[in-house]
């Protein structure tokens, strides 16, 4: 990544990543942020294609990242919008573990 201008010591930067996929299969079912180092702030936006909306959504608040696939790890159910999207923030993220959203069809 190479960003617009030199930052200041402390300094912030925001940025944005966006993936499209044109089938479910590309895509795992889940999308996580897992910090090496600690991360004030992640916002996290998923949307989902109104006729195949997945049965289930899940908030992964500090999971362990070899529990991704463990549906019996804590989760916290999510209601998708009227867009088809949901909305996540993250604040004062833990090195090494993952936050982030899993869906099942």
């Amino acid at each position: 990544m190479v960003l617009p201008r030199a930052l200041a010591t402390d300094a912030e930067h925001e940025y944005l990543v966006r993936f499209t996929f044109t089938d479910r299969v590309t895509m795992s079912p889940y999308y996580f942020c897992t910090p090496r180092y600690p991360c004030a702030r992640f916002d996290l936006h998923v949307r989902f294609d109104r006729d195949r909306l997945p049965g289930k959504v899940w908030r992964i608040d500090g999971g362990y990242p070899i529990e991704v696939d463990d549906v019996t790890s804590p989760r916290h159910p999510l209601d998708v919008d009227p867009a088809g999207e949901v909305h996540l923030a993250f604040t004062n993220l833990i090195p090494r573990l993952s936050f982030g959203a899993a869906w099942q069809d």
